[in-house]
C-alpha cells in the first residue's frame, strides 16, 4: 500500500520563503567556509614551496663556499648551531643561579660546606634552602609578576627569610 506523505501542517508561502531563504543562506556560508579553508590549505602548499625552493637555492648558490669552508652538510652546520645555543643557554643557567637573588650584583660564594652568601648586601642561605625554595618560588612570582622579590632575614633569628615584592605584594617566609 503506497501512501503520499503530506505534512501535517501546511505551511504559507511566507514560511516556504523564509525556509528557502534560511537554506540558500547556510548553503552560501558552507561554500564559502569551505573556499576559505582550500584557500588557507593551498597558500599554506605554496609557502612550505616556496621555503623548499629557497633552501635549494641557497644550497646551490653557496655549495663552492660551504665546500671550501670544509662544510658539506647543511644540517650539520645548523645541528651544531643549535647545540652552541643549548650549551649557552646551559652556561647562562648556570650563572644565573650563582647570582645573588637579592641584589643581583654579586656572585654567591660558599662561606661554609652548605652555606651561600654575598659579599655586597650580606644575603645568606644554604644551599638547599636556594635550590629547593628560593628558586621555585623567583620562577613561579616571574610567570605573574616582573617585580623584584627582595630579602631579608626575620630579626632575631638565624634561620627565617621573608620574602616580599612590592609591585604584587607577594609576602612569604621561608624556613632555611
Amino acid at each position: 500500500m503506497a501512501s503520499i506523505r503530506a505534512p501535517i501542517k501546511s505551511l504559507s508561502e511566507n514560511q516556504r520563503r523564509w525556509r528557502e531563504r534560511i537554506r540558500q543562506e547556510n548553503s552560501e556560508r558552507i561554500k564559502l567556509i569551505r573556499q576559505e579553508k582550500i584557500n588557507k590549505f593551498r597558500e599554506d602548499k605554496l609557502a612550505q614551496y616556496q621555503i623548499c625552493n629557497e633552501i635549494d637555492a641557497f644550497n646551490k648558490a653557496n655549495e663552492e663556499t660551504l665546500r671550501m669552508q670544509g662544510t658539506f652538510d647543511v644540517d650539520q652546520l645548523i645541528e651544531e648551531s643549535i647545540m652552541q645555543e643549548y650549551e649557552l643557554e646551559e652556561y647562562l643557567q648556570q650563572e644565573q643561579v650563582e647570582c645573588c637573588v637579592n641584589c643581583q650584583n654579586e656572585v654567591l660564594t660558599y662561606q661554609q660546606a652548605d652555606m651561600l652568601s654575598c659579599s655586597n648586601c650580606g644575603f645568606y642561605t644554604t644551599k638547599d634552602c636556594f635550590e629547593k625554595t628560593i628558586l621555585p618560588l623567583l620562577h613561579r612570582h616571574a610567570l605573574d609578576c616582573q617585580g623584584k622579590i627582595g630579602f631579608c632575614l626575620e630579626p632575631g633569628t638565624d634561620n627565617t627569610l621573608f620574602a616580599n615584592c612590592d609591585i604584587c605584594d607577594l609576602w612569604d617566609i621561608l624556613y632555611m
